[in-house]
């Protein structure tokens, strides 16, 4: 989908989360400088694309998830829920559904990728601080929201830069987590609850842990410097990758 670079606002088209409607006629994506667009005419052959601009403001929002054709988006601060009250298709009012995690001021510490289970609870990675220890308890976690936004769990630590969370159709999680300053090589991880996943520098109550659950998969740099979200394949377009779990740089 052509990215409308040249735009009234020159806004920086840098795209963080995105999600589809469920007519899959448009979808709804964020950009890390704190907007939301819509694009529509997906449906249509990809030869006239319509972006709107629907919300502005944001704070670093690199998840997005559409629940009932409402849009829910991830910042580093809190998940907002979307509302045009008046029509005009653009949101005049940003609920803030959930901003149980802390927050700091340290550059590396991005909540990334806004997923939902079937029974409609929120999930979402909260990156640890780059080489130094965390101050808050969601530094370097997996963090579970319940579905009306009213609570918060950390579900798993020991995580870096987990760019990207699946949940798939049996309620398996999997995310990946970026090589850098503890790590020789990205890792594709399957996270249960209680686990620790190997960065001694995230969220710990007590001591440091002595080992880590290996990850599902380690992937070289040579392979992908930066791997990103995963998806399940559920189509059989996909051919011999159907009913499986694909990691996206």
């Amino acid at each position: 989908l052509a990215s409308p670079d040249d735009n009234p606002w020159r806004a920086w088209m840098r795209h963080g989360g995105f999600d589809f409607f469920a007519d899959a006629s448009r979808a709804a994506l964020s950009t890390w400088s704190g907007d939301v667009w819509i694009v529509s005419g997906i449906d249509a052959g990809l030869e006239k694309l319509i972006w709107q601009r629907i919300a502005t403001g944001l704070y670093q929002p690199l998840g997005l998830e559409i629940v009932d054709d409402e849009i829910f988006v991830l910042g580093r601060d809190q998940i907002t829920k979307l509302h045009d009250l008046n029509g005009d298709r653009e949101a005049d009012f940003y609920e803030c559904f959930n901003n149980d995690h802390q927050n700091t001021e340290h550059f590396h510490e991005f909540a990334m990728d806004l997923q939902t289970d079937a029974r409609g609870n929120f999930y979402y990675m909260k990156a640890a601080r780059h080489a130094r220890d965390a101050l808050v308890p969601q530094h370097g976690t997996l963090v579970k929201v319940a579905k009306d936004g009213s609570s918060s769990e950390i579900l798993a630590n020991g995580f870096r830069a987990p760019n990207g969370l699946l949940i798939t159709p049996p309620r398996e999680i999997f995310s990946t987590d970026q090589q850098g300053f503890w790590l020789p090589a990205n890792r594709i991880n399957r996270i249960a609850p209680g686990s620790f996943h190997g960065n001694m520098w995230s969220y710990h109550r007590g001591a440091r842990p002595a080992g880590y659950d290996p990850p599902l998969c380690w992937l070289h740099p040579s392979i992908d410097r930066s791997p990103s979200t995963l998806a399940w394949v559920s189509s059989t377009s996909w051919g011999p990758l159907e009913n499986r779990l694909v990691s996206v740089s």
